[in-house]
């Protein structure tokens, strides 16, 4: 797990100016182990791999790399990586769970390794079959890799976009980094907000497809590569979400007793570590199912973690938002190393600048509680197994579902759908918050145009499966770069093993009833796990690892949020009407609507134009 920053402009020319060392550092915590660099002028085939990057010379790519050694931690597996003869050069972010596998296909192959990592199994098998290669892997991952027979560059993203790739064109002249402020670094890169991003995030708490809240900097979809020839660039899909398959006739035991032995194979996988790996627990099925199933491969003291919140003054929901008692209960089965810790009302001033610098841009869901969580999990353990994934996968929200489940015109589904997720402003009132210019500069762009685009490309009429594709392509992406920064700033490395190509595959190839019918959710995952997981979390009532802010933001954070979003320096951003700014205050102080995570991406946006600094500020 790792982070890395490149540039490459075509033969001939020379890349200038690029404050390369400072753009990796700012990422350190991505990989705190070593670093290493590598200068190429890509004409002559020169190459320089360095300890330390140089100022200048005739050098047309240019890459630097942070590692977090968590599989083969010697130096042999040091990246930037290349083959034998040198005339590839990879640098790559996450873990490769078949390297294994991969590396025993390839034994007939006259490649002489030097390591046992799931780096250099990227480059044998590219050199074995090309961009071919590709879906062959099975992991979160992104990476770099030139071509210097072909003079192409690839960058290569997961298929669900577990591990993040930014990039940014000038001309013909390509960057790319693992994090948005690596580029923000280069003094030509400009920190200039996209409206239409702004008026996505402010309908779904995300933005779709390729799109960033930043104009220019776009982020590498998920299961595509982009090839950069000669300064010329073209995206390309590898691997396409499709339903249907060859487990559509069969019973739900059936199923059931498929996807155990599938669960298990990819646990056995993943727990794969030269270093500790550890585990979070719950008060649900998905990462106590994983910890459960994780730990007959794990000998030894295994560490699982738990945040939580005082409620003990909470009225309704929000009661039972504190999950300890029941991750207690599953520590005490596993007999594992556990710690907690608990994350109050007045946390929210304290934590939001770190979370904010660290997230680059507002995503989906509130976080400040996972920035805890993972600080106590850094403490432990460098590699963690979470659960995200499986309410994406296997239809985990019931309150979305039950609403479209009967509709089976594609376009009815749409609509109804799309005001599901216009989870923060809807199209009544997204334009009162909005300023002039950057409604003039949107020019009315509609979010449901992009819904739509979206949707198009989704293969099923099923209403539970088009839901679950929006999910999957939309809401997922989201929630897994919030995952990957906040864990990755105390450099620990989370696992999602609900996201392994074998149970997206299988989890494409069921019958929606499967997943969801007639109100219930999971139903495949929590047949499966009966005799694994106790009766009690099985029929335990849903949640998420969420604060109960929908009282706080009106009590304890209060003050702190209304010096933050009235501000004049806030509305110096001239992004939003401050009078729009005190309708949602009002309305959710005095319980007229519930505007936490509205709240939360406005306070968001208040600390952005700070995060290319190599400081946090509150």
């Amino acid at each position: 797990m790792c982070g890395f920053v490149g540039a490459i402009c075509p033969d001939g020319e020379s890349i200038k100016d690029i404050p390369l060392k400072e753009m990796t550092d700012i990422v350190t915590y991505r990989g705190p182990d070593d670093d290493g660099y590598l200068f190429l002028d890509t004409a002559t085939s020169k190459s320089e791999h360095l300890a330390q990057p140089k100022e200048e010379g005739p050098y047309n790519l240019a890459l630097g790399f942070r590692r977090l050694s968590i599989i083969d931690t010697t130096k042999n597996a040091a990246q930037p990586m290349t083959n034998d003869d040198r005339s590839l050069w990879l640098v790559f972010n996450g873990e490769i769970y078949n390297h294994v596998e991969l590396r025993a296909d390839l034994k007939n192959s006259r490649r002489h390794y030097i390591s046992k990592s799931d780096s250099e199994i990227i480059l044998a098998l590219y050199e074995e079959y090309g961009t071919e290669a590709f879906p062959l892997l099975n992991g979160m991952f992104s990476f770099a890799l030139w071509d210097q027979h072909k003079h192409e560059l690839y960058l290569v993203r997961d298929r669900l976009g577990v591990k993040p790739l930014y990039f940014y064109s000038r001309g013909e002249t390509l960057f790319f980094a693992s994090e948005i402020k690596s580029l923000l670094k280069h003094p030509d890169i400009n920190e200039i907000f996209d409206p239409i991003a702004l008026i996505e995030h402010f309908t779904f708490q995300f933005t779709l497809n390729s799109r960033t809240i930043f104009k220019g900097i776009q982020i590498l979809e998920p299961g595509k590569y982009l090839k950069w020839h000669r300064g010329r660039t073209t995206e390309h899909r590898y691997w396409r979400m499709e339903y249907g398959g060859k487990y559509r006739q069969n019973s739900l035991d059936e199923n059931s007793e498929l996807l155990k032995k599938i669960l298990d194979r990819v646990i056995q996988r993943q727990v794969r570590s030269d270093v500790p790996v550890g585990s979070l627990l719950s008060s649900g099925i998905d990462c106590n199912s994983v910890a459960v199933m994780a730990r007959q491969y794990i000998s030894g003291k295994f560490a699982t973690f738990t945040g939580g919140f005082d409620t003990s003054n909470m009225e309704g929901l929000e009661a039972y938002f504190d999950e300890r008692i029941s991750a207690r209960e599953v520590s005490e089965l596993l007999q594992s190393d556990h710690a907690e810790c608990e994350i109050t009302s007045t946390d929210l001033a304290g934590l939001l600048p770190e979370v904010m610098w660290h997230l680059d841009e507002p995503r989906a869901g509130i976080s400040y509680q996972i920035s805890s969580l993972a600080k106590l999990v850094g403490k432990k353990v460098p590699v963690l197994l979470t659960g995200t994934g499986a309410d994406e996968l296997f239809a985990g929200y019931p309150w979305r579902y039950a609403k479209i489940e009967s509709y089976q015109d594609p376009v009815q589904f749409d609509e109804a759908y799309f005001q599901i997720w216009s989870r923060l402003l809807n199209s009544d009132n997204r334009y009162d918050l909005l300023t002039e210019d950057i409604k003039k500069e949107a020019n009315h762009y509609s979010p449901y145009d992009g819904f739509k685009e979206l949707m198009s490309e989704c293969n099923s009429e099923d209403p539970i499966e088009r839901a679950l594709y929006f999910d999957l392509k939309g809401f997922l992406p989201a929630l897994l770069i919030v995952d990957d920064r906040l864990f990755m700033s105390r450099s620990v490395e989370a696992r999602v093993p609900f996201l392994d190509n074998d149970i997206i595959d299988f989890s494409l190839n069921i019958p929606p009833n499967q997943k969801f019918k007639n109100g219930k959710s999971k139903i495949i995952l929590k047949h499966c796990l009966k005799g694994i997981l106790p009766d009690s979390i099985l029929d335990r009532r849903k949640q998420g690892f969420t604060p109960p802010d929908k009282t706080w933001f009106s009590t304890t954070s209060k003050s702190f949020i209304e010096s933050r979003l009235l501000s004049e320096t806030f509305q110096h951003l001239n992004l939003f009407q401050k009078s729009g700014i005190e309708k949602i205050l009002n309305d959710h102080n005095a319980g007229v609507a519930d505007h936490r995570f509205l709240i939360w991406s406005l306070l968001c946006l208040s600390y952005l134009p700070n995060i290319a600094e190599e400081k946090i500020s509150a």
